[in-house]
């Protein structure tokens, strides 16, 4: 059974998603198809708005400084200017949603348990190429759960295999944040996992962390140091 949608009478592109219906073992399969095409869908949506705010953002930034040119007085050139870095704005922000949109949630087997969501600054921006770990309180690897790294949207998935997670009790967990050699453990409320269980557990770095791992520039805003007389 395919289901079709989008592409009637606008530039969408026609999504088909391919369903079994045959039964539960079919089920995975099934419902992972419907959340791949709903979220294409929903990206392909978010890359033409944004590239409307982009086309708004130019023809406002040539007509600002059209009117400039001929009435430097003028106040609709400051207003257009002003419209302009507004829509280039609303264009950053939608390539942030464009990386959300395309963040693929694994869907777990009943033995399985997951600790998923996503790394940022404190601007809710991807913080960057890191890697995460699932660790015991005193920072030990849990073993058997491969350490990942998280794609352009800072988002991760750490998945428990069904003998790890049926081991872990009421063992507390954390995830531990690097990047090479460098490694950090953000605040946050321990995670207990069991079989079955998925904890949305999202991070925000603050400037300091950041720091210690590398994965922004840090400029000196202070100015030139100033020679002692």
């Amino acid at each position: 059974m395919n289901i079709r949608f989008g592409g009637a009478g606008g530039r969408l592109k026609e999504t088909a998603i391919n369903i079994l219906n045959t039964g539960e073992e079919a089920f995975k399969h099934d419902l992972q198809q419907i959340y791949e095409g709903v979220q294409a869908h929903r990206a392909e949506m978010l890359g033409q708005v944004r590239e409307l705010q982009l086309a708004a953002q130019l023809l406002l930034a040539a007509e600002s400084e059209r009117i400039a040119r001929q009435a430097p007085a003028d106040p609709r050139a400051a207003a257009l200017a002003l419209g302009a870095r507004g829509a280039l704005e609303r264009a950053a922000a939608l390539d942030e949603e464009i990386d959300i949109a395309a963040i693929r949630v694994p869907i777990l087997k009943k033995t399985e348990a997951m600790v998923h969501g996503r790394v940022t600054d404190a601007a809710d921006r991807s913080a960057g190429p890191v890697t995460v770990t699932l660790a015991d309180e005193q920072g030990q690897a849990i073993p058997g759960v491969e350490p990942v790294e998280v794609d352009s949207a800072g988002y991760y998935a750490l998945v428990v295999p069904p003998d790890k997670a049926a081991a872990l009790g009421e063992t507390k967990l954390k995830v531990i944040v690097s990047s090479g050699v460098e490694r950090v453990a953000p605040e946050a409320v321990p995670i207990t996992l069991k079989p079955g269980s998925t904890e949305l557990h999202d991070l925000k770095l603050n400037q300091a962390e950041l720091e210690v791992l590398k994965v922004r520039a840090v400029f000196d805003t202070r100015g030139p140091a100033r020679k002692r007389k």
